[in-house]
């Protein structure tokens, strides 16, 4: 081991590492060279303890660097020319001044021991942020216990900055002394809102509005464009009292700046906290690019000064927010918690820009998002991002008051939204989308009051991977009347797993929606589907109230248990229905087992397991592979007109039948039924129905005579010898059939039809 070699003379400064040297041991290596100037400093200070006895009252003549004077509690050295004469009485600053050629100050050995001793830090100069503000010394850095008293979160270290003078004190990060210096805080990374001296409500209920306002000034400072660009993070323990809205601009971006910002431009701004507010308080975000907020508002057991309405908000993002990270909690808020209205609504905007004149979106392209919200007025409601929305990652909301809504927002992917609206909840922490492109959903939870849960109006392609609602309690009474879990209107929705549980109805589907449904598993539900256009059952008033739109709705597999039993206060409905005023559209079931069913009814019209209102014939009906039978019903369906089934395979029936609103029943397990059409004779006919069917019977020829039956132009059937001709033609819609022969020899008997299937 070496050791250093000690130098007999005073040193200047101090070197201080820099990040680009490279650091190397040795006699010269730059690792050493700030232990060598301390060292150096030692030896001088002992070789001159002799002549230490110099002071500034008494006067003096310095002769070499080596001679130390006194000032006070305070050894200096002088670093210009020699000799230099101290007259008696004289100070520093009256005899050259203190800096670089003139005085500098000197620690002796005695506060150097000192200092190192174990309770050392209390010989070292601190001062608060008045020290600061009234200081007119030479020193260069400020080591500070707080904003006025120790602990109270002001602490940490502060660097005079001689080349700004144009920065403004904003009580945080920059303090101004008496000689209008600038002194910056040293720090990295986020800004803390307790080094402004912030109360929290635990300390007062008094809003901390005027400390927000300096930590805002804080976030600027440095920025390129004079715009917050610093995280300011409140803490998540303590709670702050905030009294009025915050409009927060994060720079001056267009709408093209969206995509591909290059890392020099970005934001950088955001706030992590948790805040209770009055009436029309909170923060109004815009332009920003990647900022990042975890926020929560938090008003149990708080009083506001207002109190927040429904169409208060905390935290609303307009004007193009660029690839963000949010996180939004809510408690006890009466108001909304997340709002924004995007590119439909640009004025409350422009009142307080009127630089932006084009319409722009709020958020897009979010990075990462989470929304918790619990007994609030709403959770969010978000409009007007046309297109690349983002992600969300959850959402969960609980005992609400109204439903939360997306309104006209595209390519929005929501890995799980779940929520809890209490059984006699009307609308609770619902969700509607209404006119939205694009948008996925993970998992789609819900339950259990509502009316209905979830509502998705004039929507173009909603997509769910998984879904589960919950219908209700444990009888009718326990839930507000007309409780429904899903309202789809005139919309494309498709949910790929779908699990049904508890006693009410499940999904009501209208005004020309599409409704395709992969797998089901259903369980003591009162219904699982209505299609209907009902205004009393429906609560969509959008543009196809109108009617005649089609309707069409498609499950592809599943297993229904239990559902439509008596003894749980809804009266008697079948698991799928169809009502009237459904038009036209179609409803295919295929793969779904129905078991149990129809448990407690007597009658033939409460059990059935799909009753098919409507008797118009431009609804359609298809089954196949599915089991009906065994299901406490001879008739599990009931079709409101004889050509309304379309297509019937392999479906489990035996001896069920399908009845007819007409009162006509199925034969040959369900595909067939026999209709009373005129019977055709000698001429030209054209089938005019939409169902398949067969024309049947016997032609009797008295004498050997030509016979012939056409279909479409081609030879369906031809008799000549004279006896008892059966025949049976297939017929589909739109077949021209000719029938001749000579009517004196021909005779047609037992003429009949049946309707089939393909």
């Amino acid at each position: 081991m070496t050791t250093l070699s000690e130098r007999p003379q005073w040193e200047s400064d101090i070197y201080q590492i820099k990040r680009s040297d490279l650091v190397a041991g040795g006699r010269d290596g730059i690792a050493n060279k700030q232990a060598q100037q301390l060292a150096n400093r030692t030896a001088f200070l002992k070789k001159s303890a002799l002549k230490s006895g110099y002071t500034f009252r008494d006067g003096a003549i310095l002769e070499t660097e080596n001679d130390l004077i006194k000032y006070g509690d305070v050894l200096y050295a002088w670093t210009g020319a020699f000799n230099k004469e101290v007259p008696a009485g004289s100070s520093p600053e009256s005899t050259g001044g203190i800096g670089e050629g003139a005085w500098k100050q000197v620690i002796d050995s005695n506060l150097r021991r000192d200092i190192a001793s174990r309770d050392g830090f209390g010989n070292i100069g601190k001062g608060n942020y008045a020290d600061i503000r009234t200081y007119t010394g030479a020193a260069t850095s400020f080591l500070c216990y707080g904003v006025a008293s120790a602990f109270d979160g002001g602490h940490g270290e502060f660097e005079r900055a001689d080349d700004d003078s144009t920065t403004p004190d904003n009580g945080v990060t920059v303090l101004v002394d008496a000689l209008n210096r600038r002194w910056f805080r040293r720090f990295t990374g986020n800004i803390r809102a307790e080094w402004s001296g912030i109360h929290d409500l635990s300390q007062s209920s008094s809003p901390v509005d005027s400390y927000i306002d300096r930590l805002l000034m804080a976030s600027a400072v440095g920025s390129p464009d004079g715009y917050p660009n610093k995280i300011i993070d409140f803490g998540k323990s303590r709670r702050f009292h905030v009294s009025r809205r915050f409009y927060i601009r994060g720079g001056v971006y267009k709408a093209s700046a969206i995509v591909g910002v290059p890392d020099g431009i970005k934001t950088g701004f955001g706030i992590i906290g948790r805040f209770a507010c009055s009436g029309n308080a909170g923060f109004f975000c815009i332009q920003m690019i990647q900022p990042y907020f975890d926020i929560e508002v938090d008003n149990g057991g708080f009083t506001p000064l207002t109190v927040p309405g429904i169409d208060d908000y905390f935290f609303r993002t307009e004007a193009m927010i660029s690839n963000p990270e949010i996180h939004i909690k809510g408690n006890y808020y009466p108001g909304t918690c997340w709002y924004q209205t995007g590119s439909n609504d640009m004025s409350d905007v422009r009142a307080q820009w009127p630089d932006i004149t084009n319409s722009m979106v709020g958020v897009q392209n979010l990075n990462e998002g989470t929304i918790r919200v619990n007994t609030c007025g709403r959770g969010f409601v978000l409009k007007g991002t046309t297109s690349g929305f983002g992600h969300l990652t959850s959402i969960w909301e609980q005992a609400n008051v109204r439903r939360s809504v997306m309104h006209t927002m595209a390519d929005v992917g929501i890995v799980s939204y779940e929520n809890y609206i209490p059984e006699t909840s009307e609308e609770g922490s619902g969700l509607l989308l209404q006119s939205c492109g694009t948008v996925s959903f993970g998992l789609l939870a819900s339950g259990a009051g509502g009316k209905p849960q979830i509502q998705v109006f004039d929507s173009q392609t909603v997509s769910v991977a998984n879904a589960l609602f919950i219908a209700g309690k444990n009888v009718a009474g326990d839930s507000v009347a007309g409780q429904c879990c899903l309202e789809v209107s005139g919309s494309l929705m498709q949910i790929a797993n779908l699990r049904l549980g508890k006693v009410g109805s499940a999904i009501r589907a209208g005004f020309g929606s599409v409704l395709d449904i992969g797998d089901i598993t259903a369980s003591g539900l009162s219904d699982i589907l209505t299609l209907t256009e009902d205004t009393s059952l429906m609560t969509y008033r959008g543009a196809n109230t109108g009617g005649g739109y089609e309707t069409r709705a498609t499950i592809k597999g599943g297993r229904c248990h239990r559902l439509n039993r008596s003894g749980f206060g809804f009266a008697a409905r079948a698991p799928i229905v169809v009502m009237p005023e459904i038009l036209t559209g179609a409803l295919v079931v295929n793969n779904l087992q129905f078991t149990e069913c129809g448990s407690g009814w007597n009658d033939e019209s409460d059990k059935y397991l799909i009753d098919i209102r409507t008797v118009s014939r431009g609804f359609s009906f298809q089954s196949s592979f599915s089991r009906y039978q065994d299901n406490n019903t001879n008739y599990p369906i009931r079709l409101g007109h004889v050509e309304q089934l379309r297509g019937w395979n392999g479906n489990i029936f035996n001896a069920a039948k399908i009845r007819y609103a007409d009162g006509a029943e199925s034969t040959g397990y369900g595909r067939e039924v026999i209709i009373a059409d005129p019977a055709w004779g000698m001429g030209s006919w054209s089938y005019t129905r939409w169902r398949p069917a067969k024309f049947k019977g016997i032609a009797v020829l008295s004498a050997d005579t030509n016979f012939l039956i056409t279909r479409n132009g081609v030879t369906a059937f031809n008799a000549n010898k004279a006896g008892n001709h059966y025949f049976e033609i297939d017929l589909h819609y739109g077949d021209y059939v000719t029938i001749s022969g000579n009517e004196s020899l021909v005779t047609l008997t037992q003429r009949s039809w049946s309707m089939t299937t393909e």
